[in-house]
């Protein structure tokens, strides 16, 4: 295959842009397009007559398995994104707020220290009021 420049005049037939991969048919002598740097290589008529079907069996077999491989990575990665929020959002729900010191059944809101104290001052407990009383009546009867 003969090599040709860009804007160099080349005879009729059929050039190939490797880097571009393009196809270029002249049918009279003329330029070829592109700069001084683009590359063009002359395609001989039988190597494109036995590469013409093969190119088009290709094309007919892939382009539609390229939709639906372009779809199938496009559901995926709205289905990743729809899951992640998902998992995101029952994260909080799902984790246990376990505090062994606690009772199961109190699950209010914690007190404050001073609150807490308070509350111990004016609770009564009955037992340890019995306790002293009975304390002080056998300290009085001795």
């Amino acid at each position: 295959m003969k090599t040709y420049r860009g804007h160099q005049v080349a005879e009729p037939g059929i050039y190939l842009n490797l880097r571009e991969l393009t196809f270029k048919s002249l049918d009279e002598e003329g330029r070829l397009p592109g700069t001084g740097e683009t590359t063009w290589r002359r395609v001989p008529a039988l190597l494109m007559l036995v590469a013409a079907p093969v190119i088009s069996i290709a094309f007919f077999i892939f382009l539609p398995l390229i939709g639906f491989l372009m779809l199938a990575g496009v559901l995926g990665v709205k289905l990743y994104e729809l899951g992640r929020r998902l998992l995101v959002g029952a994260v909080p729900v799902l984790r246990p707020a376990w505090q062994p010191a606690r009772a199961f059944l109190s699950r209010g809101k914690p007190a404050r220290e001073e609150e807490k104290e308070e509350a111990e001052e004016k609770a009564e407990d009955r037992w340890a009021e019995e306790a002293r009383e009975e304390a002080r009546e056998d300290d009085e009867e001795e």
